[in-house]
């Protein structure tokens, strides 16, 4: 919007214009001010949902969650001013907890911080040639980066290599640690190797400095029949919670939570019909192709403390679904379907979901927190003057 200047009066009298002029800035202003309408609720019941199935085999907890309880209620206007939510997923990746921040690295390699208020900061890391494909953050300060190649890096502030590691991942991805300036590694769901490793191999494993390497790792890979595609059976997402990780397997409908000893605590199902029990090389078209399809496409943690599962809704990837799961139980919460697979979405304390438009979280300052206009001062008969700021909350 341009505001034009007021001029071209002879003398300090307003006239009949120059009220109404001013009155229409008013109306301006009063139009433009944030109405403060009641929001629909965060969620509704889903009538007739069936209850989980569970059972106990051992010590390990496994949940069937085949309809969630209720349905989440996006909303499509941003969160109001100081009222803080967290960035779940940007553009369908998930974001990673530091702190009260979160770190996302986008398609093209750029790592943006986004505060409480999903203010963005763009971190410029000079690399090189290198280009940034996963990244978290240190309790203390300093980064975890894995680039294209594979290669972890243990990163100052600045973005100054202090040194690199080798995972028993040909291509890792990173998950925070929130108690330490440790980081775990798993199989990347975005980038596949084809070699053979034989012997047991873990789920996860922890990286540290060089000098504190713990070595300690989680969960045991599954091995396919198809020994070729071992990395792509047990690629996924991790999400690490003070002592407990939780994994989603990047083809298999799972949600599984370790314990500190690294035991298996619950595993959780959804009974998704593009579930991938075992990936096999078949033969199409005189060539050959891997029988899979995507299932969890990323997993991260709200402020409520939920996990929050962006997967696929069905043997398509055109749409996507979002699925909340308490952290102690596996129990499935709350659903929503999504018309994209790659959404930009936010979540409160509340567990209220915020639907937003990417372009819009890179242009800075949220809308709702922008000056409505500038401040306006107006001459009046009796020689005095009137500002737009003296009317305010007059009618």
């Amino acid at each position: 919007m341009t505001w034009w200047p007021l001029g071209g009066y002879r003398r300090p009298v307003a006239s009949v214009a120059s009220v109404v002029g001013f009155l229409g800035l008013v109306g301006v202003a009063y139009a433009l001010a944030p109405t403060r309408v009641a929001r629909p609720p965060a969620y509704v019941a889903r009538l007739g949902a069936g209850a989980a199935e569970v059972r106990v085999s051992g010590r390990v907890r496994f949940v069937m969650n085949r309809d969630a309880p209720a349905t989440l209620l996006p909303d499509s206007a941003p969160p109001r001013r100081g009222h803080g939510a967290r960035l779940l997923f940007y553009e369908g990746r998930a974001a990673q907890p530091a702190g009260r921040e979160v770190l996302v690295v986008d398609s093209a390699g750029q790592l943006l911080r986004f505060d409480p208020t999903l203010r963005v900061e763009r971190l410029g890391l000079d690399l090189g040639s290198r280009r940034i494909v996963s990244a978290v953050q240190g309790v203390t300060g300093g980064l975890w980066a894995v680039d294209a190649g594979g290669q972890v890096l243990r990163l100052d502030e600045e973005g100054g290599v202090l040194e690199e590691q080798t995972t028993p991942f040909a291509y890792p991805s990173l998950a925070g640690d929130p108690a330490s300036d440790a980081a775990w590694v798993v199989r990347s769901p975005r980038q596949f190797d084809f070699g053979f490793a034989p012997g047991p191999s873990p789920i996860a494993v922890r990286v540290d400095s060089a000098a504190a390497t713990s070595g300690r790792s989680v969960g045991n890979a599954i091995e396919p029949e198809h020994a070729l595609l071992r990395t792509l059976a047990n690629a996924g997402h991790l999400v690490v919670a003070g002592d407990t990780l939780f994994f989603a397997p990047f083809i298999r409908d799972e949600i599984v939570a370790f314990g500190p000893a690294g035991d298996t605590l619950w595993v959780a199902t959804r009974g998704l019909p593009q579930s991938t029990v075992e990936p096999r090389f078949e033969i199409a078209d005189k060539r050959p192709v891997i029988d899979y399809h995507p299932v969890n496409l990323g997993l991260t943690r709200g402020l409520d403390g939920h996990l929050y599962v962006l997967s696929t809704p069905g043997f398509t990837m055109s749409a996507s679904r979002l699925d909340v799961f308490a952290v102690e139980t596996g129990l499935l919460l709350r659903s929503v379907a999504l018309a994209t697979p790659t959404p930009t979405l936010a979540a409160d304390a509340e567990g209220r979901v915020f639907a937003l438009d990417p372009v819009r979280l890179l242009g800075g300052t949220p809308a709702a927190e922008r000056p409505l206009a500038p401040e306006v001062e107006l001459p009046l008969l009796d020689g005095g003057r009137v500002a737009l700021r003296d009317l305010r909350g007059c009618c």
